[in-house]
């Protein structure tokens, strides 16, 4: 397989375990939940146990042993669904999105790096692209006003 395929297998792996994952993991249990349990602590709770007992793990953070695995499944769903309760749905994406590229794309492009190292640079490549995307849409209005100060002194 070349470089790009697998790079290719990395970034699909990367973005399917991004959106599904997080809309079937966490946000649909979420909004059966909410409707049942009143408070939010057992609300972390009752996804951290439908996390372990499915049984899915994030694909870069498996653990060797039977108990640590089963361990890291709740502390996963537990963690993601602090962030889906405390922000939102594409806040959680994005966590995901992170988590899964650092573990998953870069661990890729370490091990290959001596062969067509270039190729497994695109999921990272991708996830820096939406780093500064995400940096400009933060900062825009402070853009816009040093754009607008920078066109009155240079007219």
């Amino acid at each position: 397989m070349s470089g790009a395929v697998i790079a290719a297998h990395g970034l699909s792996v990367v973005l399917l375990e991004a959106f599904l994952l997080v809309a079937l993991l966490i946000a649909l249990p979420a909004s059966l939940l909410r409707r049942v349990v009143p408070r939010p602590i057992a609300l972390f709770g009752a996804t951290a146990m439908i996390w372990f007992l499915a049984g899915y793990s994030l694909l870069g953070m498996l653990a060797s042993p039977t108990w640590c695995l089963y361990l890291s499944i709740a502390l996963q769903g537990l963690a993601f669904s602090a962030v889906y309760f405390r922000w939102d749905l594409l806040t959680t994406m994005a966590a995901v999105f992170t988590v899964e590229t650092w573990l998953v794309s870069y661990a890729l492009q370490q091990v290959f790096r001596g062969t067509d190292s270039m190729a497994y640079w695109y999921p990272m490549g991708l996830w820096f692209a939406f780093a500064l995307l995400g940096l400009v849409i933060y900062f825009r209005p402070q853009l816009v006003a040093a754009r607008r100060r920078l066109a009155e002194v240079v007219e």
